[in-house]
Order: C-alpha cells, then sequence, then structure tokens
C-alpha cells in the first residue's frame, strides 16, 4: 500500500517508464512546479483525494499545463484505497472532465494505459539567427541548458 504522495510518485514513474514514456519529475515552470511531465501529458498527483485535495490538484494541473504546453492532457492520478468514497471519485470525475482534465484512481499493481505513440509537436517559430530561451521540459537530456539562451543555427 503507498503511503505518501512521494511514494505514489516513484511508483507511477517506475510504471510509467516501464510503459516507454520520457518521465519527467517536479518539473518547474512559472506558476510552481509539476509533479510529473511525460511525452503528452501534464500529471497532478495526491495521495488521499479528499475534496480540498481534488479542488487543489484541478487548479494545479490546469495551471500547469498552461504554463509548460496548452496542447498537453493534463490527469490527476490519486491513490486509490477502500476507504476513500467512490461517490466522491465519480463526482470529482465528472467535475474535472469539465475542466478539460482526466481523473484517475490508481492501485500501485494495476496497470496504466496511456497513449504511446503519439507525442505533441510543438511549431518552432524561430528562424536562424534569432536568439531564443532554451527550454528543455520535454527532452530529459537538455534539462541542464533549461532557460540557458542560445543562437538559432
Amino acid at each position: 500500500m503507498i503511503t505518501s504522495e512521494r511514494e505514489l510518485q516513484n511508483e507511477l514513474v517506475i510504471h510509467l517508464t516501464e510503459q516507454g514514456f520520457n518521465c519527467q519529475q517536479y518539473v518547474p515552470c512559472s506558476v510552481g512546479i509539476a509533479d510529473v511531465v511525460i511525452d503528452n501529458a501534464v500529471i497532478e498527483l495526491k495521495h488521499y483525494p479528499d475534496r480540498e485535495a481534488l479542488f487543489k490538484a484541478v487548479g494545479q494541473a490546469v495551471l500547469y499545463r498552461g504554463a509548460i504546453d496548452k496542447n498537453l492532457d493534463a490527469k490527476i492520478i490519486c491513490s486509490y484505497s477502500s476507504d476513500i468514497s467512490l461517490s466522491i471519485l465519480e463526482a470529482a470525475s465528472v467535475a474535472v472532465k469539465q475542466f478539460g482534465l482526466e481523473l484517475i484512481p490508481w492501485v500501485k499493481y494495476d496497470s496504466l494505459i496511456f497513449q504511446t505513440d503519439y507525442k505533441y509537436k510543438l511549431f518552432n517559430t524561430c528562424t536562424i539567427g534569432d536568439i531564443c530561451l532554451i527550454s528543455s521540459l520535454c527532452q530529459a537530456e537538455l534539462l541542464k541548458y533549461n532557460r540557458c539562451w542560445g543562437i538559432v543555427t
């Protein structure tokens, strides 16, 4: 049984990495730090999904998606256990869909199915010779260059 949000995050990253996703944890953006960003989604995690935690998760997921890439999916993944009311999760699931989010209750050994063959492509609006700020949110190998300036060649 998962006992904390950090453990939930670690288990989820292991699970998604096994499915072939490029997972980034604690991704900084202009409005905060996203828990997990994968190829096509921003994921906000909540260990115990009570009403207050779900309200916070909705706000965080919407803001992080907007700051990182508006085209990404936004998902809220919470750990599921028998002491959590299904009626709360069902009501919350309907509510979060209004914001274009998906609420996924998850048990550690259950399989999560995400699209693996689809990645959002960002249009390059820079031309050769432009000076640009490097954003490496989608490429882990470029993370050390995040927020550095470069000249497009």
